[in-house]
Formats: C-alpha cells, structure tokens, sequence
C-alpha cells in the first residue's frame, strides 16, 4: 500500500515518538517515520481523515527557502511599506501564519 491510498481515510493517532508516529486505518496499523522531523503537535487518541500536501501554506517553512533582506533606508510612506509586506505574507500563508512571525 502507498501513502497516497490512504488519503481521506478516517485515522486514529496511537503512539507518538520523536522519531515516528503509528496510525490506525481501517482496523490496520501503520508506522510512520519522521525524517528531519519538526513539532507537529500531534496527540495520541486524535482522530480525523488522512490528507497528505506537497504543497500548502502551513509547509512553507519546510519547502521554500529562507531569504534574507535588508532595508538600508526609510521608506517614504513607512505605514505604507509595512501594510504591503504585511499583505505579501498573508497572500503566501493564507492566514495560515501571523505575518509578525514570519519577519523575524
């Protein structure tokens, strides 16, 4: 079985470890490996359907490459400036992630 043929399958999260996470689908159990993983903040006994992204807003700290930019003069209307950075982000995470967090 392929990870894609579970997708919108119901799921129940059994067992949470640093390095993998087994599930229950259809009466079946499945291990999940974490590889480079990061904080999912997925708990044991949740349940709900199976969706699997390559592409998603909540991913782009994972997919996209960090860029660093700086701003060596004032801009002329700076209420303005911080409004269009403002809108660029939330266009990109969809509300998914507060601005703020993303212009560290």
């Amino acid at each position: 079985m392929f990870i894609n043929d579970l997708q919108n399958k119901l799921v129940l999260i059994e067992k949470i470890q640093t390095s993998f996470l087994t599930l229950k689908i259809e009466e079946k159990q499945y291990k999940i490996n974490f590889i480079d993983k990061q904080e999912f903040k997925l708990k044991k006994g949740n349940c709900g359907y199976f969706h699997m992204f390559e592409k998603h807003p909540l991913l782009i700290n994972f997919n996209e490459n960090i860029l660093t930019t700086y701003i060596n003069s004032k801009p002329v209307d700076s209420q303005s400036f911080v409004k269009d950075v403002e809108n660029t982000i939330n266009a990109a995470t969809e509300g998914y992630r507060c601005w703020k967090i993303v212009i560290v």
